[in-house]
């Protein structure tokens, strides 16, 4: 199970010294934040016990919000493991807005929509290309864009290396695609 933690980022402090308040949630060593929209002097923050300390005055609303919201946190991720696929910890924050992150394909289509638009034929038949390659690789299921790692790209690289045959020139230029399409995103 993730570890889930509030936490009061003072790096990030505004002009009246306040910073903001995050829930955090690590899983295999990966770690996303979510705003709670609380901001607090750091005096009033209790590192120990990762609670808002008494001598605030809305002391009790703001723990009892806290404590809502991890609670929320842990119902997604507990609903994301009943369901047994493998997920990142955006995708806790994802079930609790109920608005998913843009998926790799689904922002590749737009883009090429959007090139197609500006661009010459010859690199939106590229980019169509790209988009079909990576449809088939994926098996028509998106993934989400912030769920691209280094590794993710070695495999799909291997998988047009081996399992389409395409040569070293054809992989670079695919790979550039997706990196224009990753930077856009």
């Amino acid at each position: 199970m993730p570890s889930i933690k509030p936490i009061l980022k003072v790096d990030k402090q505004k002009a009246n010294g306040e910073a903001p308040l995050y829930i955090r949630i690590t899983k295999d060593r990966k770690s996303k934040y979510k705003s709670l929209g609380i901001y607090l002097d750091p005096k009033h923050w209790d590192d120990k016990q990762l609670k808002v300390k008494k001598s605030h005055p809305n002391s009790n609303r703001a723990n009892n919000l806290i404590a809502k919201r991890i609670s929320d946190v842990s119902g997604a991720i507990l609903q994301l493991e009943e369901n047994e696929a493998p997920y990142m910890p955006q995708k806790a924050f994802e079930v609790l807005t109920g608005k998913p992150t843009r998926g790799l394909l689904e922002y590749s289509n737009s883009i090429v929509k959007r090139m197609s638009l500006v661009n010459s034929l010859g690199m939106v038949n590229r980019a169509k290309a790209v988009v079909s390659k990576l449809t088939t690789y994926l098996d028509g299921k998106d993934i989400a864009l912030n769920e691209i790692t280094v590794g993710w790209l070695k495999e799909y690289d291997t998988y047009l290396r081996t399992h389409l045959q395409n040569g070293t020139n054809t992989v670079a230029s695919n790979m550039k695609i997706i990196r224009r399409i990753l930077n856009e995103a």
